[in-house]
């Protein structure tokens, strides 16, 4: 893995100080550990990776995985590619993936929609029980049946596997594409995140060698202008709301850091167990930032570099022009102009002047847009 370490940092832990909040309430929000999940960790329903679920030794390795995930008002779409070679002569393996969730509820959602190819013809997959946990101990079908009677069900954690013979053609490529479309599980929000998405990576390693190529893109197809976080956690942390980052070599594609989409990378690795892809997602991006919480502050906070390397360009532009709206300027571009107007902070001032800035706000311009004419170099 000979890349370097590329963080996925953002906005919004530097800047919860700003919210007019307790600071009570804050700490809860990060140091969140309890027993049992309150209502925002509830997550109904989420996919992930293929896997072989039969146990043989195998000849297959998995060359490469594409991960498309498309994000909408409140749901997401995930359209996953993977391309696997089979380095011996033909052999038959069960090949699964799972569809999961977790919470006070008494069972998992539905995919609200799913499609399936085997190589590049449109194929079905038979669901049957995975694991399943009720308040941490193991649950038989019976006691899953009984748990879905009960008027307020215990805490759930539950998989179900969606599996198929594939046959593997003697040295040859297969590609198995899967897509589905699924609500987003709710996160506790401080009035910053709107959904999460999760993507179940770690599905246990059976494939030869490691994934040579994990490439994880996430779109903004919505009609707000979508803000993320992303990482890859274990299940566990990410259940409990303890988000602590694998320590992998991850680098962004800075030439898709652009319009609505970003990509990550990952080389030559091998997931841990139960390790998910998370994204916890919100509408705007100034709004996460707490820059202007309930209305707009004046304390205004010093923007440093790195808080601005997952921004794309719309997003830095809006950032940027975000300090002179505060005073009111009238925007001549019509995206700009807008987009402000629709803001009930933004005031528009005929006699608005550069002058009303203050200093640490001329400083945050300044620094964005030596950051946007870098990016954009970077992209030619």
């Amino acid at each position: 893995m000979g890349v370097e370490v590329k963080s996925f940092g953002f906005l919004y832990m530097n800047h919860f100080s700003k919210c007019k909040l307790t600071s009570i309430a804050c700490v809860l929000w990060i140091f969140l550990s309890i027993p049992a999940l309150p209502q925002e960790f509830l997550l109904r329903c989420a996919g992930g990776g293929i896997t072989l679920l039969d146990g043989k030794e195998t000849s297959i390795s998995l060359d490469s995985e594409i991960v498309k995930i498309e994000l909408g008002n409140t749901t997401y779409t995930v359209d996953a590619t993977f391309d696997l070679f089979n380095h011996a002569k033909t052999r038959t393996h069960k090949v699964g993936f799972p569809r999961y969730g977790y919470g006070d509820f008494k069972g998992i959602d539905d995919f609200t929609r799913l499609e399936i190819w085997v190589n590049d013809e449109e194929d079905s997959f038979t669901e049957v029980q995975g694991e399943a946990k009720i308040g941490g101990e193991k649950a038989s079908e019976k006691i899953l049946e009984q748990h879905r009677e009960k008027e307020y069900p215990a805490f759930l954690e539950e998989t179900r596997w969606l599996i198929k013979e594939v046959e593997f053609k003697g040295y040859e490529k297969a590609t198995i594409r899967v897509r589905y479309n699924i609500h987003g599980y709710q996160v506790v929000s401080l009035h910053v995140w709107n959904y999460g998405a999760q993507y179940l990576h770690g599905t246990g390693r059976y494939w030869k060698d490691n994934i040579k190529k994990a490439t994880f893109i996430v779109v903004d197809s919505s009609n707000t202008g979508k803000f993320w976080d992303a990482g890859f956690f274990d299940i566990r942390d990410a259940m409990f709301g303890e988000k602590f980052k694998r320590n992998y070599q991850i680098f962004t594609n800075l030439a898709s850091n652009t319009g609505n989409r970003t990509q990550y990378k990952i080389l030559d690795f091998e997931p841990q167990a139960n390790e998910v892809f998370d994204l916890d997602i919100c509408d705007e991006t100034i709004e996460s930032m707490n820059y202007f919480y309930d209305g707009h502050t004046k304390e205004t906070p010093e923007i440093h570099e790195n808080e601005l390397e997952n921004l794309n360009l719309w997003q830095l532009r809006i950032l940027r022009n975000t300090f002179f709206a505060d005073h009111g300027k009238i925007f001549k571009s019509p995206e700009l102009d807008g987009y402000f107007r629709s803001k009930p902070w933004y005031e528009p001032r005929d006699d608005f002047k550069e002058a009303d800035l203050t200093e640490i706000e001329r400083k945050n311009v300044e620094k964005i847009f030596k950051y946007e004419r870098r990016l954009k170099t970077n992209n030619q």
